[in-house]
């Protein structure tokens, strides 16, 4: 049907361009450009015309990394927006380290997650980061209080875990905000922001400061584990705990009215 649309709109200006000899039309639809002119001309007017597609195909390339992911067709939705729901990362992780974010080939970054807005064809590059083993058991008996762990031994084969005393620094994972439109916010550890992006120790509370537009409001704020296994809506209460593992917090905006 848009096909058929375009041809007649072209039609329609070749027979204008019949009536006014002189003129060229230049047409583009779906990246393909046709150029009329007449053969007798005095002058040059030009006309181009874009029909943008309702389609945007994301791609995915495992960077170091090795493997293959299937690239990913996305229609406009009812509102005229690509909404798409990153996948997690099945590429194969070069050795001696693990999958760490989408870098987007319109400058963004991304993790898998709930939905966020794409403006078009979108190339995903995995990233990666050093893996990180768990602690072999050594007894250490420096440190103590907030930031420390007690030492375990690596558990046997019936999966039990055998306390060797002493305490080890504890380890802190990545809490980044996904990008948004609509508005802004940052992440803290008190009443204070402090940025879209830092290291947290487990247990430790995040709240979520929104700022939306002018003509903007809060729609909805979410936390996803880095794997995209869980999710949580936190809207309300602007607040999580952190845990082991790295968290993307996507924050998203409407219009008001």
């Amino acid at each position: 049907m848009r096909t058929k649309r375009f041809l007649s709109i072209l039609l329609s200006l070749v027979l204008v361009l019949g009536m006014l000899p002189g003129m060229s039309l230049t047409a583009s639809a779906a990246g393909n450009t046709t150029e009329i002119t007449p053969t007798n001309t005095s002058g040059t007017m030009t006309i181009t015309l874009t029909i943008q597609s309702n389609t945007c195909t994301v791609t995915y390339d495992p960077g170091r990394g090795s493997g293959t992911m299937e690239p990913t067709k996305v229609e406009k939705n009812a509102e005229g927006k690509f909404m798409y729901k990153v996948e997690s990362c099945s590429f194969t992780a070069p050795e001696g380290e693990t999958f760490d974010y989408w870098q987007g080939s319109d400058g963004n970054t991304y993790r898998p997650g709930p939905e966020v807005e794409i403006n078009g064809n979108l190339i995903l590059t995995a990233q990666w980061k050093e893996e990180k083993k768990p602690d072999g058991g050594e007894k250490k008996t420096s440190g103590s209080g907030s930031g420390f762990d007690l030492v375990f031994n690596i558990p046997g084969a019936d999966n039990s875990w055998e306390y060797v005393g002493g305490y080890a620094p504890q380890q802190a994972y990545r809490v980044s905000l996904a990008p948004m439109q609509g508005g802004s916010a940052a992440l803290g550890l008190t009443t204070g922001d402090s940025g879209t992006q830092m290291n947290v120790y487990p247990s430790t509370t995040v709240y979520v400061f929104p700022n939306a537009e002018q003509g903007y409001t809060l729609d909805k704020i979410v936390w996803s584990l880095i794997d995209g296994s869980a999710s949580y809506d936190i809207t309300e209460a602007k607040t999580f705990v952190m845990p082991a593992m790295d968290v993307v917090v996507y924050v998203t905006f409407k219009p008001v009215g």
